[in-house]
């Protein structure tokens, strides 16, 4: 059996009848367009937003176990349940705000125009080097730089 091959001169790919979808995925666009990329456009804006902290109730949960633990030390009878008590709601409203504290930060907002209309608008940690009017290519939460 004869194995079909053409050769797309534009791009010099050679493709072979096993490889027509690998061909098919890289499409080569007319001399002065853009090939389409459903997840490509360009940077329209970037700015930098605060994050308020937000916790996920593991600190809470965590404090009230150690204010518990602290507060069962003292006192005996009614008083040690007392202070067990007090430990366990001081204990967690602590570690309620620890949590909120150590996820405080900022994150970057990046606007993207993409290039089958509309936008999107992806949240980095550091945008690096990225500027407005750079083409991206959205992959998950990250972007990459085309060139």
């Amino acid at each position: 059996m004869k194995a079909l091959i053409y050769i797309t001169a534009a791009a010099g790919i050679i493709c072979t009848a096993a490889a027509t979808t690998a061909c098919a995925r890289d499409p080569v666009a007319p001399a002065g367009r853009v090939a389409e990329c459903s997840d490509c456009g360009t940077v329209r804006g970037i700015e930098a937003v605060d994050q308020g902290g937000k916790a996920s109730g593991a600190g809470a949960v965590l404090g009230a176990v150690i204010g518990g633990v602290v507060g069962h030390q003292f006192g005996s009878g009614k008083g040690q349940d007392a202070a067990t008590a007090a430990g366990v709601v001081g204990g967690a409203a602590a570690g309620h705000q620890i949590e909120k504290n150590r996820r405080t930060g900022s994150v970057y907002e990046v606007l993207v125009r993409m290039d089958t209309g509309g936008t999107r608008i992806v949240n980095v940690a550091d945008p690096g080097s990225l500027t407005v009017g750079q083409r991206v290519r959205i992959k998950g939460r990250d972007l990459e730089v085309l060139s």
